[in-house]
């Protein structure tokens, strides 16, 4: 073997599996934290609203699911909701949703 030859080839094959295995880990933990997620948002409740019970006006509220948040202002008139505003809403990605 001639001098400089053979150093690269010597780590290659370490190297490479090493990152294979680095890209299969963050692939499985994106995967199962997206099915957490997934399951957390299915198991949701949301109760039904008597609304004979709620004063007129405008109301707001928030939600933060983690990879999703919203924001929202919520106008009720004759015991009706007349108007849904969304204020806020962030997606998965940190960023307003389009």
């Amino acid at each position: 073997m001639k001098p400089g030859e053979g150093g690269c080839r010597r780590w290659r094959r370490p190297l490479l599996g090493a990152m294979a295995v680095l890209g299969l880990t963050v692939v499985l933990v994106g995967y199962f934290s997206w099915q957490s997620y997934v399951n957390h948002v299915r198991g949701l409740a949301v109760s039904p609203l008597d609304l004979t019970m709620v004063a007129d006006g405008e109301y707001e509220g928030e939600y933060d699911g983690g990879l999703v948040k919203a924001r929202v202002r919520v106008t009720v008139a004759g015991h009706r909701i007349t108007e849904l505003t969304i204020l806020r809403h962030d997606t998965g990605l940190g960023k307003p949703s389009p």
